[in-house]
């Protein structure tokens, strides 16, 4: 039983990390690549002013996650700003996105592509832990039951 919270902090954890330093990286990104940054707003539709609001967002959000700082607070930030995000993509661009959905089916050698199978990667492993879990606290209740009916008789 102590072994499966271990592995459910350790996934926790590992989560945390990696949604804390996707969001500090891209932060640090915008930053560094004010045109690029401007690039992305336009393609939104978005005006320019929104980049440094943007950028500290990210960064109080991934440091929240590094530092396990109100997770579900940021959490449920991060789910409404990435929803948002989805919406007004899709609002501006459902054409050029319609016209170019195949390439979610062919993986690319791109950081887009790596970052998206890497993520994959982190669901199944995840999957896996938790049918481990499930298994382990089946295993360890029908024991406890059975002791349980020994000591009645």
């Amino acid at each position: 039983m102590k072994k499966t919270k271990e592995i459910a902090i350790d996934r926790e954890f590992l989560i945390r990390i990696v949604i804390g330093a996707v969001f500090l990286s891209a932060a640090t990104y915008r930053m560094f690549n004010l045109d690029k940054a401007t690039s992305e707003m336009n393609n939104l539709h978005l005006s320019t002013m929104l980049i440094i609001p943007i950028i500290t967002f990210e960064l109080i959000i991934g440091l929240m996650f590094l530092f396990n700082y109100q997770v579900r607070k940021a959490a449920l930030s991060l789910i409404t700003f990435l929803s948002s995000a989805i919406v007004i993509a899709l609002i501006g661009n459902w054409r050029q996105i319609l016209r170019t959905i195949d390439e979610i089916y062919i993986f690319n050698a791109t950081p887009t592509d790596l970052l998206l199978h890497g993520t994959y990667i982190i669901l199944i492993i995840s999957l896996i832990y938790s049918k481990l879990d499930r298994k382990s606290n089946k295993a360890s209740a029908y024991v406890n039951n059975k002791k349980i009916r020994r000591k009645r008789l």
